[in-house]
Protein backbone atom coordinates (compact mmCIF):
# COMPACT_ATOMS: atom_id res chain seq x y z
CA UNK A 1 0.00 0.00 0.00
CA UNK A 2 1.11 3.22 -0.66
CA UNK A 3 1.91 5.55 2.69
CA UNK A 4 -0.06 8.17 0.94
CA UNK A 5 -3.15 6.35 1.19
CA UNK A 6 -3.08 5.34 4.64
CA UNK A 7 -5.18 8.50 5.32
CA UNK A 8 -7.70 6.71 3.11
CA UNK A 9 -8.56 4.33 5.44
CA UNK A 10 -11.31 5.79 7.19
CA UNK A 11 -12.83 6.50 3.35
CA UNK A 12 -16.86 6.05 3.72
CA UNK A 13 -16.75 6.74 7.01
CA UNK A 14 -16.58 10.23 7.09
CA UNK A 15 -19.92 12.41 7.97
CA UNK A 16 -21.00 14.39 4.53
CA UNK A 17 -22.02 18.23 6.46
CA UNK A 18 -24.58 20.35 4.36
CA UNK A 19 -27.30 22.78 5.27
CA UNK A 20 -30.51 22.45 5.10
CA UNK A 21 -33.47 25.18 3.58
CA UNK A 22 -34.48 25.82 6.98
CA UNK A 23 -30.84 26.36 8.07
CA UNK A 24 -30.10 28.80 5.37
CA UNK A 25 -32.67 31.37 6.33
CA UNK A 26 -31.65 31.50 9.80
CA UNK A 27 -30.10 35.23 11.00
CA UNK A 28 -26.30 34.63 10.15
CA UNK A 29 -26.09 35.61 14.20
CA UNK A 30 -27.96 32.27 14.81
CA UNK A 31 -26.36 30.07 12.26
CA UNK A 32 -22.75 27.58 13.26
CA UNK A 33 -19.72 29.33 12.69
CA UNK A 34 -18.96 28.06 9.12
CA UNK A 35 -15.11 28.19 10.00
CA UNK A 36 -16.10 25.33 12.45
CA UNK A 37 -14.79 22.06 11.43
CA UNK A 38 -15.27 19.33 13.59
CA UNK A 39 -13.09 16.60 14.61
CA UNK A 40 -14.80 13.26 13.90
CA UNK A 41 -11.62 10.71 13.87
CA UNK A 42 -12.32 9.66 17.26
CA UNK A 43 -15.40 8.10 16.09
CA UNK A 44 -14.17 6.43 12.79
CA UNK A 45 -14.30 2.74 13.05
CA UNK A 46 -10.62 2.54 11.77
CA UNK A 47 -9.17 5.10 13.71
CA UNK A 48 -6.77 2.43 15.31
CA UNK A 49 -6.18 0.15 12.33
CA UNK A 50 -5.09 3.57 10.59
CA UNK A 51 -3.05 4.64 13.45
CA UNK A 52 -0.82 1.67 14.19
CA UNK A 53 -0.96 1.20 10.09
CA UNK A 54 0.59 5.01 10.36
CA UNK A 55 3.33 4.07 13.33
CA UNK A 56 4.03 0.97 11.66
CA UNK A 57 4.91 2.27 7.59
CA UNK A 58 7.01 5.34 9.72
CA UNK A 59 8.49 3.68 12.40
CA UNK A 60 10.34 1.55 9.51
CA UNK A 61 11.17 4.68 8.01
CA UNK A 62 13.24 6.36 10.28
CA UNK A 63 14.32 2.91 11.54
CA UNK A 64 16.06 2.52 7.83
CA UNK A 65 17.30 6.05 7.75
CA UNK A 66 14.59 8.36 6.19
CA UNK A 67 12.16 11.45 7.86
CA UNK A 68 9.21 10.15 9.32
CA UNK A 69 6.17 12.31 7.86
CA UNK A 70 5.03 13.07 11.04
CA UNK A 71 6.01 12.24 14.66
CA UNK A 72 3.99 10.91 17.74
CA UNK A 73 4.45 10.02 21.24
CA UNK A 74 4.19 6.49 19.84
CA UNK A 75 6.86 6.75 16.96
CA UNK A 76 9.03 8.20 19.16
CA UNK A 77 8.64 5.46 21.98
CA UNK A 78 8.58 2.86 19.37
CA UNK A 79 12.32 4.06 17.97
CA UNK A 80 13.60 4.55 21.38
CA UNK A 81 12.74 1.22 22.70
CA UNK A 82 13.20 -0.95 19.49
CA UNK A 83 16.53 0.86 19.00
CA UNK A 84 17.15 -0.79 22.43
CA UNK A 85 16.03 -4.17 21.96
CA UNK A 86 18.04 -4.95 18.57
CA UNK A 87 21.34 -3.09 20.25
CA UNK A 88 21.40 -5.58 23.14
CA UNK A 89 19.66 -8.90 21.46
CA UNK A 90 21.12 -8.10 17.57
CA UNK A 91 22.83 -11.21 17.85
CA UNK A 92 19.65 -13.19 18.82
CA UNK A 93 17.91 -11.17 16.11
CA UNK A 94 19.90 -11.77 13.14
CA UNK A 95 20.30 -15.53 14.34
CA UNK A 96 16.22 -15.67 14.12
CA UNK A 97 16.47 -13.56 10.37
CA UNK A 98 18.53 -15.95 9.21
CA UNK A 99 16.13 -19.02 10.12
CA UNK A 100 13.23 -17.37 7.59
CA UNK A 101 15.30 -17.53 4.89
CA UNK A 102 14.48 -14.33 3.12
CA UNK A 103 16.51 -14.83 0.07
CA UNK A 104 14.23 -17.30 -0.91
CA UNK A 105 11.10 -14.98 -0.04
CA UNK A 106 9.14 -13.21 -2.80
CA UNK A 107 8.78 -9.43 -2.52
CA UNK A 108 5.43 -10.56 -0.84
CA UNK A 109 6.81 -11.11 2.26
CA UNK A 110 4.06 -13.19 3.00
CA UNK A 111 6.46 -14.84 5.64
CA UNK A 112 5.77 -12.38 8.37
CA UNK A 113 2.30 -13.16 8.65
CA UNK A 114 3.41 -17.04 9.75
CA UNK A 115 6.04 -15.79 11.91
CA UNK A 116 3.76 -13.01 13.57
CA UNK A 117 1.35 -15.75 14.33
CA UNK A 118 4.11 -18.31 15.23
CA UNK A 119 5.28 -15.60 18.10
CA UNK A 120 2.10 -15.41 19.71
CA UNK A 121 1.05 -18.64 18.94
CA UNK A 122 0.19 -19.57 23.06
CA UNK A 123 -2.12 -17.11 23.53
CA UNK A 124 -0.10 -14.33 25.70
CA UNK A 125 0.00 -10.88 24.87
CA UNK A 126 1.87 -8.13 26.01
CA UNK A 127 3.63 -5.25 25.19
CA UNK A 128 7.12 -6.76 25.35
CA UNK A 129 6.08 -9.20 22.60
CA UNK A 130 4.67 -6.92 20.64
CA UNK A 131 7.94 -4.32 20.54
CA UNK A 132 9.56 -7.68 19.78
CA UNK A 133 7.82 -8.74 16.63
CA UNK A 134 8.89 -5.01 15.27
CA UNK A 135 11.70 -5.56 16.39
CA UNK A 136 12.41 -8.36 14.41
CA UNK A 137 10.86 -6.43 11.42
CA UNK A 138 13.39 -3.77 11.89
CA UNK A 139 15.82 -6.57 11.60
CA UNK A 140 14.38 -7.94 8.33
CA UNK A 141 13.95 -4.77 6.75
CA UNK A 142 18.04 -3.92 7.76
CA UNK A 143 18.51 -7.09 5.67
CA UNK A 144 15.97 -6.31 2.95
CA UNK A 145 17.58 -2.87 2.31
CA UNK A 146 21.18 -4.44 2.32
CA UNK A 147 20.31 -6.75 -0.81
CA UNK A 148 18.89 -3.88 -2.43
CA UNK A 149 15.32 -4.91 -1.60
CA UNK A 150 14.02 -1.94 -0.13
CA UNK A 151 10.70 -2.06 -2.11
CA UNK A 152 9.79 -4.62 0.29
CA UNK A 153 9.91 -2.72 3.60
CA UNK A 154 6.46 -1.39 3.21
CA UNK A 155 5.15 -5.02 2.90
CA UNK A 156 6.82 -5.96 5.78
CA UNK A 157 4.93 -2.56 7.80
CA UNK A 158 1.75 -3.47 6.06
CA UNK A 159 1.73 -7.09 7.02
CA UNK A 160 2.76 -6.47 10.99
CA UNK A 161 -0.11 -4.05 11.12
CA UNK A 162 -2.29 -6.10 9.73
CA UNK A 163 -1.74 -9.21 12.25
CA UNK A 164 -1.88 -6.35 15.11
CA UNK A 165 -4.92 -4.84 13.75
CA UNK A 166 -7.02 -8.21 13.05
CA UNK A 167 -5.43 -10.44 16.20
CA UNK A 168 -4.48 -8.49 18.91
CA UNK A 169 -7.83 -5.40 17.85
CA UNK A 170 -9.27 -6.34 20.84
CA UNK A 171 -6.64 -6.13 23.35
CA UNK A 172 -4.93 -2.98 22.39
CA UNK A 173 -8.05 -1.53 22.95
CA UNK A 174 -8.72 -3.47 26.07
CA UNK A 175 -4.58 -1.53 27.32
CA UNK A 176 -5.56 2.29 25.85
CA UNK A 177 -4.17 1.51 22.03
CA UNK A 178 -1.08 3.48 21.26
CA UNK A 179 -1.35 5.81 23.88
CA UNK A 180 -0.79 2.76 27.15
CA UNK A 181 2.13 1.46 24.87
CA UNK A 182 3.60 5.20 25.85
CA UNK A 183 2.74 5.29 29.44
CA UNK A 184 4.14 1.47 29.61
CA UNK A 185 7.22 2.08 28.16
CA UNK A 186 7.65 5.39 29.85
CA UNK A 187 11.63 6.37 30.11
CA UNK A 188 11.89 5.71 34.07
CA UNK A 189 11.45 2.18 33.79
CA UNK A 190 10.96 1.13 30.34
CA UNK A 191 14.68 -1.28 29.97
CA UNK A 192 13.23 -3.01 33.26
CA UNK A 193 9.76 -4.04 31.63
CA UNK A 194 11.30 -4.58 28.40
CA UNK A 195 13.30 -7.06 29.75
CA UNK A 196 10.90 -8.86 32.01
CA UNK A 197 8.38 -9.18 28.83
CA UNK A 198 11.18 -10.90 26.69
CA UNK A 199 12.15 -13.41 29.23
CA UNK A 200 8.57 -14.25 29.51
CA UNK A 201 8.87 -14.49 25.37
CA UNK A 202 11.22 -16.36 25.23
CA UNK A 203 9.89 -18.80 27.68
CA UNK A 204 7.59 -20.57 25.53
CA UNK A 205 9.70 -22.83 24.10
CA UNK A 206 12.27 -20.20 22.64
CA UNK A 207 11.51 -17.95 19.84
CA UNK A 208 13.82 -19.40 17.37
CA UNK A 209 13.24 -22.58 18.53
CA UNK A 210 9.54 -21.32 17.22
CA UNK A 211 10.65 -19.93 13.64
CA UNK A 212 12.63 -23.30 13.52
CA UNK A 213 9.15 -25.32 13.48
CA UNK A 214 6.93 -22.61 11.18
CA UNK A 215 10.27 -22.80 8.40
CA UNK A 216 9.91 -26.83 8.67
Amino acid sequence: MNPTAISLLCDGASPVLYRTEKEEKLPRAERPDEDFIPDFSCRCPGALEGETLRLMVEFYRGYLGQKPREQSPALRTMSRVVAGVVLKHGIAYNGMVQKLNLEEQDDSMDIICSVAKALFNDGTTNWGRIVSLVALGAVVCDHLKKKSRDHCVENVAQHISTYLNTHQHQWLINNNAWDGFVEFFREDDSESRVRNALMAFAGFAGLGAGLALLMR
